[in-house]
């Protein structure tokens, strides 16, 4: 993809990898809490019913349906249902159930809706989730293939029974390292353990989802070792060129060991970070050739470089930490100029072909104008597509910028898409930052300049099932949640706001 920097001063190093998570996006955000998506859910009798529904287990646990999106809702009653799926989770019914619930609020005889967590061998698991003020409560179950029996866990006891042929892992759940609300993330490592096992792939889409279709697969995943409970991965590109390898302890959410390295398609790492107790402890980048080019850390989201190199494995850095490094881009072919001051990185910038610094970097970067009223009509028309939300595709799409002396958008153009509804719908509404002066120029030592930046967004589904998600997210459904402060799209803009850009 080449070398940038976004809008937050995030590097990105050549490749969009899962180590990019941008501090702050432009969040386009379907909830299926709130919205209805394509579905189909079975009545007792076994007949298929398909239209649009609505799940709602935030209050009520109430599943609503429409013939088509204009039509009138109506309820599904639980009696009457024996399971529903919206998009990629499914649910089955529990008919007349009586549970005494982990969370000790009631127990009582009805019917309950249960999310199907994954199967793991013969032993199917589901999970009920009630919304309590103090947030949410949940319950797991599970139903052997031999059984129409579906039995409660109520306890972490029996959770680590449940980890049978898993003793590292049971071990550490019965020394208090897992809690009873961890429940999904055990059943991934018994699923991952079972792959390990069976010396089975696992097989990704082109977002990271898991998927069991070849058509639909874009990445796999070997599990070479398992050393306790720790398991070693290495990452594929579907034609088997290598893209990472790493130690994880935990997979929904990730948690990570040790050095997890990336590499250059001839083979050789291009990057390694060090991750101490589950968080990043810093970062060495490789020149193509091998040569260390730079070793930093993190400081409040802030890059300490430690050792700068030219490709010759000269050090660029004095004493004071300043300096002056040449790097050519291999992949986009231009030679940029990196500036350091006091172990930061201060300025980047390229000559393009009129001879004309477009900075990357810059001391004070470019800013949105005070004109909400012509930044909101650039998101009035910005929406989720409903065919990329059903064929699946969410995640981050970059959209570069030239911003010129003037503050005037010379380019705008995706160097990372996502599909061509979403590549289309953005492409379409940001050519209108060409109409008017919405910037605020950079500046480099008092002087306004040229700066490419890099716009992130980022295409959320918010979902109550694990494999739904991007295998390299690392929130659950309800921290997406509490982030609604920032722009929130569904079918229409309800909330416009520019929440994260710097201006």
């Amino acid at each position: 993809m080449g070398h940038y920097f976004d809008y937050n001063k995030t590097y990105i190093n050549g490749y969009f990898d899962n180590s990019y998570q941008p501090r702050n996006s432009i969040n386009i955000v379907f909830d299926m809490q709130t919205e209805y998506v394509p579905g189909y859910y079975y009545t007792t009798s076994g007949e298929k019913i398909e239209g649009f529904i609505r799940y709602d287990c935030l209050k009520n646990n109430v599943l609503f349906y429409k013939k088509n999106m204009s039509g009138l809702a109506s309820t599904v009653n639980v009696k009457n249902c024996k399971g529903f799926v919206l998009l990629k989770d499914s649910f089955v019914v529990k008919q007349d159930a009586e549970i005494d619930w982990k969370s000790g609020i009631f127990k009582e005889k009805k019917s309950y809706f249960l999310e199907i967590l994954d199967k793991v061998g013969d032993i199917t698991f589901f999970r009920y989730t009630l919304c309590t003020n103090a947030g949410p409560v949940y319950d797991f179950f599970f139903q052997y293939d031999t059984s129409n029996v579906v039995r409660a866990i109520p306890n972490i006891k029996k959770i680590a029974q449940l980890c049978a042929g898993f003793d590292a892992l049971a071990s550490k759940i019965l020394a208090g390292e897992w809690k009873y609300s961890d429940f999904p993330a055990i059943v991934k490592l018994l699923k991952y353990k079972q792959y390990y096992d069976s010396k089975q792939v696992i097989c990704f889409t082109s977002c990271w989802d898991e998927t069991t279709l070849e058509d639909d697969t874009a990445y796999y995943a070997e599990i070479d070792t398992l050393n306790g409970a720790i398991f070693h991965l290495n990452f594929f590109t579907k034609q088997g060129l290598l893209l990472s390898s790493g130690f994880f302890t935990s997979f929904s959410p990730q948690y990570r060991v040790g050095d997890y390295l990336y590499y250059f398609p001839n083979g050789t790492v291009r990057k390694k970070i060090s991750y101490v107790r589950g968080k990043n402890n810093g970062e060495i980048l490789y020149h193509p050739n091998g040569e260390l080019f730079a070793d930093y850390y993190f400081r409040m989201d802030t890059a300490i470089y430690m050792d700068v190199r030219n490709q010759e494995g000269q050090h660029i850095l004095d004493i004071a930490g300043s300096g002056k490094v040449n790097f050519e881009d291999p992949i986009l072919h231009r030679t940029l100029t990196m500036e350091f001051k006091k172990r930061k990185l201060n300025s980047v910038f390229y000559l393009n072909e009129k001879g004309e610094a477009i900075y990357l970097l810059a001391e004070k970067e470019v800013r949105f104008k005070e004109n909400k009223i012509s930044r909101d009509a650039i998101f009035s028309d910005i929406n989720y597509p409903i065919g990329a939300l059903v064929e699946g595709y969410h995640g981050i799409v970059l959209l570069r910028c030239i911003v010129d002396q003037e503050g005037i958008t010379r380019e705008v153009e995706l160097i990372k898409g996502l599909n061509p509804e979403c590549d289309s719908m953005l492409l379409t509404n940001f050519q209108d930052l060409k109409k008017e002066v919405y910037w605020k120029p950079a500046k480099y030592h008092g002087d306004d300049v040229i700066q490419e930046m890099i716009i992130p967004i980022n295409f959320i589904v918010t979902s109550l099932a694990p494999k739904t998600r991007d295998f390299w997210i690392y929130w659950d459904m309800f921290s997406v949640m509490q982030q609604m402060n920032t722009i929130r799209l569904m079918n229409q803009i309800s909330t416009p706001q520019f929440r994260g850009f710097p201006y």
